[in-house]
């Protein structure tokens, strides 16, 4: 990008892409459980088709941490069961 970024004495950031994804492929989201119980929500495993889904999951997240249910997901007929931690458990390849 010649006369807009200067450029002559190399990179000036260089960032590595953290890439992180499920053995399955779809998401994580839930309570973290365990001595946590609902205390701690979870969203991950969002890697590159994660992003369109900004927005509808970070209210689902924002409402399970706020009032322990995902409302939104519940009235939309969207169930989260798919995307529960404990799909892992006796099945390290998930769904």
């Amino acid at each position: 990008m010649p006369d807009h970024v200067e450029a002559a004495g190399g990179p000036v950031v260089r960032q590595p892409c953290m890439y992180s994804m499920t053995p399955d492929k779809d998401f994580v989201i839930d309570f973290l459980g365990g001595e946590f119980g609902d205390d701690v929500v979870v969203g991950a495993g969002f890697s590159g088709h994660g992003f369109k889904m900004g927005p509808a999951v970070g209210r689902i997240l924002a409402e399970m941490a706020m009032d322990g249910e995902a409302r939104t997901a519940a009235e939309a007929g969207v169930e989260l069961r798919h995307f529960r931690i404990s799909r892992f458990e006796g099945n390290a390849m998930g769904n």
